[in-house]
């Protein structure tokens, strides 16, 4: 008899506990609420405060009109960077795969005779087999994909990046291809 006593009383401690727990613990569901959305001007999203449909108020931009040779060489904006293009490049263009006229005076065979930077081992190896190829890489014909002339156009958002070059010549020159598994297990 005291065993089911104490077997109703449990019960009751059990449900009462139960009732409690779902009655005031839980916070009321709201169904069918629309997401609350904050309106964003077109001018809020420019950097230059303007609706992003007007064109008119672009910086005023001037490429160099110097001819190759004529320019003085750009500091590379981080080791291994692609070095930007210090001269006009209106002539050379389109850049075509059996029509590279950067060639002329960059490859590694002209570079000296024409005093220019010579384009670097790593665009004369293939990373995929591992290999060093006699001419230039496919992916490497196009030079504009990584290396674009520089212009004078206005700095638009603050950059206060400074780079930190391992030694002098990595301001001007490429290592890549030498450091390009360092830190990498084998």
């Amino acid at each position: 008899m005291v065993k089911k006593i104490l077997n109703l009383l449990a019960l009751s401690i059990f449900v009462t506990g139960i009732f409690m727990a779902c009655g005031s613990a839980t916070a009321p569901v709201k169904i069918n609420q629309a997401p609350i959305v904050k309106s964003v001007a077109d001018d809020e999203l420019s950097y230059r405060n303007i609706p992003l449909g007007e064109e008119d108020a672009a910086p005023a931009k001037q490429y160099s009109d110097k001819d190759p040779g004529e320019s003085i060489k750009i500091q590379r904006a981080f080791e291994n960077a692609p070095p930007m293009i210090p001269h006009n490049i209106d002539d050379l263009l389109p850049i075509k795969r059996d029509d590279n006229q950067c060639l002329d005076c960059h490859h590694p065979n002209e570079a000296a005779d024409a005093e220019a930077p010579a384009t670097p081992a790593s665009h004369f190896y293939n990373l995929r087999t591992n290999t060093k190829l006699d001419d230039l890489a496919g992916a490497n014909f196009n030079c504009t994909q990584c290396h674009v002339p520089q212009s004078d156009a206005p700095q638009i958002i603050r950059n206060e990046f400074q780079p930190d070059y391992r030694n002098p010549e990595s301001k001007t020159s490429s290592n890549l291809l030498d450091i390009l598994n360092e830190g990498i297990d084998d």
